[in-house]
């Protein structure tokens, strides 16, 4: 069975001497394993579209636990993202990340994982922001798509949604108010 797809290369492991088995992110089917013969080798057509952190359209075959990609042509290849050890450690960490929440493809959220991890390493490459910030608000929003968003609402305490100051619990996902966080110690 013949599936057509785009997806970001998460992960790449050599095998043999020139197949890798790739990690892919992608909108349909969320993360995959799939095999990608060859593509270790210069001359071939999969060499430039299976590397690491590439944006590719992907022809892919269906195998017994894992796919086999038949074809690959370039959509994007985040240059700037190698271009420092920080950039492509957060690159990295961000893919990790993606790997375990393992989106579904059910209602978009693979989609939007995606979306989300496609803008963030163009970020990290064009070097717009503190790679700090960018990695705070990658974290949040990766969690919230992927269901784990912490009630921001008002205080879980006393209900208070005005004023004064306010501090997160991470660990029970709660936003509290000054005083209830202050009870909670």
């Amino acid at each position: 069975m013949q599936i057509a797809t785009t997806g970001l290369v998460l992960r790449q492991v050599k095998v043999g001497e020139a197949d890798r088995i790739l990690t892919i992110l992608t909108p349909d089917l969320g993360v995959i394993s799939a095999s990608a013969r060859g593509s270790l080798r210069m001359k071939s057509p999969l060499f430039s579209a299976t590397g690491l952190f590439c944006y590719s359209e992907f022809s892919l075959s269906s195998g017994r636990s894992h796919f086999f990609v038949d074809a690959a042509q370039i959509k994007k290849v985040f240059h700037g993202v190698s271009a420092t050890v920080e950039g492509m450690a957060l690159a990295s960490y961000m893919a990790e990340i993606a790997m375990e929440l393992s989106p579904t493809p059910a209602e978009g959220e693979a989609d939007a994982q995606l979306r989300l991890l496609l803008n963030c390493l163009y970020l990290i490459g064009e070097r717009r922001y503190p790679w700090r910030q960018l990695k705070a608000v990658y974290e949040l929003r990766a969690l919230s798509k992927a269901g784990y968003m912490p009630d921001l609402r008002m205080c879980a305490g006393c209900g208070k949604y005005e004023g004064g100051e306010f501090y997160l619990d991470a660990v029970g996902g709660l936003l509290l108010c000054a005083d209830c966080a202050e009870r909670q110690r």
